[in-house]
């Protein structure tokens, strides 16, 4: 199995109890995203690749997956964390989220350069709301999947990542998904 570092806690929780369960063995190779799809375009196999849908439809258009064999198991929308016990930023609307960016003192998140989906997303919404370059003194990128860990040690304020990178770190909370427009989810690409 190939998949994406944002779904490494689930994955790694759920592996034992299918092994149990069937008596088969599991491998699984974690990367970023790109990381994951380059491998493949380069020529590796697996049985079982979870990606970005439109990661997915990509790789089906070149033959590089079994025909009509994309199914959608899993979603986890890009988010917001805060250090466990801070003060939560409003983030119920895009001008509410706006105005709690501007506002916080630091924010890391995935490096775009890296290829994390949802650094490179990030980085899209930061220009959609025109404050790319108010951001760039206070951001913190972090290669992959690290931007919990870097807001639970109080190294940022604000971090944005995968719902499920998120969830598992001590002394990190899950704010909640980015709102409205801004939305998106780890399968389905934006809404």
């Amino acid at each position: 199995m190939l998949g994406s570092v944002a779904l490494t806690s689930a994955l790694d929780e759920l592996t034992p109890l299918y092994e149990k369960a069937t008596g088969d063995k599991i491998n699984i190779g974690y990367g970023l995203a790109a990381e994951i799809k380059k491998r493949i375009l380069d020529g590796e196999t697996a049985d079982v690749v979870i990606l970005t849908r439109p990661m997915m439809d990509d790789l089906q258009k070149q033959d590089k997956l079994a025909p009509k064999s994309l199914v959608n198991v899993v979603g986890t929308p890009i988010s917001v964390v805060a250090r466990e016990g801070a003060t939560k930023p409003d983030i119920s609307s895009v001008d509410a989220f706006k105005r709690a960016l501007l506002a916080t003192r630091s924010i890391v998140y995935a490096d775009p350069a890296k290829g994390g989906v949802s650094g490179v997303y990030f980085a899209n919404v930061l220009g959609r709301l025109g404050i790319a370059d108010q951001m760039k003194n206070k951001t913190i990128l972090v290669p992959g999947a690290q931007a919990a860990e870097v807001v639970a040690k109080g190294e940022a304020e604000l971090g944005v990542a995968q719902a499920s990178e998120i969830a598992p770190i001590a002394g990190a909370q899950l704010i909640g998904p980015l709102p409205g427009e801004l939305a998106s989810d780890f399968l389905r690409g934006p809404r």
